[in-house]
């Protein structure tokens, strides 16, 4: 008797059920997650960082410009408010250009501007005439 079921016709490429190829995918050369952690981990880190830099200058900052505590919430939403602006564009850019040369950029430029903040030669220190080396002296 012949049997009325019928196979569908078997690619030419896959395995036979019999004989087991199992062969894990190959890692491509790239993907080293360790290092992609830890350079995830130490870009997270300059982000907090620069928060707590911020949170510690927020009581000299209200005792010298004599603020309320509600002024002193605005200035935290408004670093949070250009953190999560630049947040989307960065993303694009790290479609378009490479994520590690995105955040290899980001980081410079946050690495650079730390630097002139602390040795004041970013205009904007000059102008404000802020020296953290004589408000040190006079405290």
């Amino acid at each position: 008797m012949r049997s009325t079921r019928t196979s569908a016709p078997r690619d030419a490429t896959a395995p036979s059920p019999a004989r087991s190829t199992a062969t894990p995918p190959a890692t491509p050369p790239h993907a080293r997650p360790a290092a992609t952690l830890t350079a995830a981990a130490l870009a997270l880190f300059l982000v907090d960082l620069d928060f707590f830099a911020l949170n510690m200058a927020l009581p000299p900052m209200a005792r010298d410009l004599s603020v309320s505590v509600t002024d002193l919430q605005w200035v935290i939403s408004g670093y949070m408010l250009a953190l999560g602006a630049f947040l989307i564009p960065g993303g694009r850019l790290g479609d378009v250009i490479g994520r590690r040369r995105t955040l290899i950029v980001g980081v410079a430029i946050v690495f650079a501007a730390a630097i002139g903040i602390a040795f004041g030669y970013l205009p904007a220190r000059r102008a404000a005439r802020l020296d953290p080396i004589e408000a040190l002296r006079h405290e």
